[in-house]
């Protein structure tokens, strides 16, 4: 890749990084990684998921899942997750109409 190419990209994170969305994602993002119930309990949701699971396993990756999903912050990170990825399918569209 060209030298003004790989300019412009880093222009463009280094925007991307100012961009107030962007900011309050990576803050939810240190927030939720950073709480160790949250932690605790996606890693209980991997372990189970990874195992053939019995009726009772679903049972009990449900409520924790339904327990993780119904966090405050989960939640504000999931809206705001969303909103970036739409930025971003914005700027790839842009890239592609070029």
């Amino acid at each position: 890749m060209n030298n003004e190419i790989l300019k412009n990209i880093d222009n463009l994170k280094n925007d991307l990084l100012s961009e107030p969305l962007i900011l309050e994602y990576l803050k939810l993002r240190n927030i939720k990684n950073s709480s160790k119930k949250l932690t605790n309990l996606e890693k209980k949701i991997h372990k189970i998921k990874k195992c053939n699971m019995s009726d009772k396993e679903i049972s009990k990756l449900n409520k924790l899942i339904a327990e993780y999903n119904s966090s405050e912050l989960v939640k504000q990170y999931n809206n705001v997750s969303d909103d970036v990825i739409c930025l971003l399918e914005e700027i790839k569209e842009e890239l592609e109409n070029w």
